[in-house]
């Protein structure tokens, strides 16, 4: 039993890692998208990546949930929803399940139905791990339907649950970013941990420029530039992206006056 239910959570951190891989470019409109770049983040918040935390007394659908869940990081996701579906008929009240669905269909872009499971998971989640995780996510798909009053409910929850995980927190600079509210979204990244700093250095250097504060950004570019310097741990195809990225941001910053 306990050997089936590491698998399964190996497989949800796996599935959930490109899903809040996906948030974080979305929260760069530039120059981290997916146009400009492949890279993901570089790190995570190992409780944003856990998507679920498997309850003994309710095994039920685990290995179901355990292969829908590889399934779906092989990007087989037909196979994928069918054998999570059945893992939801055999157990209607596994989280876990419902979690999996939902990162299946927010894959998929069926945004709708993606809120829908991961507030499934969110009421039949017996401990914080599954609440943060449907929250965030759900917070994530509000944020690309535009849905921003909701999105900023959701990431705020996700955050008073534990303010020590500031992926949320990342999230909100990014989706404030989208609505134009600079200022707002520079004070969210200040409260990021450094568990994001190459993306909120570079999220940093963007706002200033869309501010056109010269002097700030010039600064951030610098900072910036240490920062993926100095990261050992990126790969190279991503180093080389980020690294484009910040040629363009020099460009747009010889036009600030």
């Amino acid at each position: 039993m306990k050997k089936n239910m590491k698998k399964t959570l190996i497989a949800l951190k796996i599935v959930a890692t490109a899903v809040v891989a996906c948030a974080m470019l979305t929260a760069f409109p530039y120059p981290l998208t997916a146009e400009t770049s492949n890279a993901e983040p570089v790190r995570q918040a190992d409780s944003q990546t856990v998507t679920a935390n498997a309850d003994p007394d309710n095994p039920g659908s685990l290995a179901l949930v355990n292969e829908g869940a590889r399934l779906l990081a092989a990007g087989k996701t037909v196979e994928a929803e069918v054998i999570l579906s059945r893992a939801i008929v055999e157990n209607p009240s596994s989280p876990e399940a419902y979690l999996a669905l939902g990162n299946l269909y927010m894959t998929a872009k069926k945004d709708e139905q993606a809120l829908s499971a991961f507030e499934q998971a969110y009421q039949l989640a017996q401990n914080e791990f599954i609440k943060r995780s449907a929250l965030f996510n759900k917070g994530t798909v509000l944020n690309r339907l535009n849905r921003f009053l909701e999105a900023e409910m959701a990431f705020s929850e996700c955050l008073a649950l534990d303010p020590t995980d500031t992926a949320p927190a990342f999230s909100l600079a990014g989706m404030h970013m989208r609505q134009g509210n600079y200022e707002m979204a520079l004070g969210w990244l200040d409260s990021v941990s450094d568990d994001y700093l190459l993306e909120t250095s570079f999220l940093r250097c963007r706002l200033h420029i869309l501010l056109e504060d010269a002097d700030a950004a010039n600064k951030a570019f610098a900072e910036a530039g240490k920062v993926l310097d100095a990261d050992k741990k990126l790969d190279p195809e991503s180093r080389k992206e980020l690294a484009r990225a910040l040629e363009e941001i020099e460009k747009e910053l010889a036009n600030l006056k």
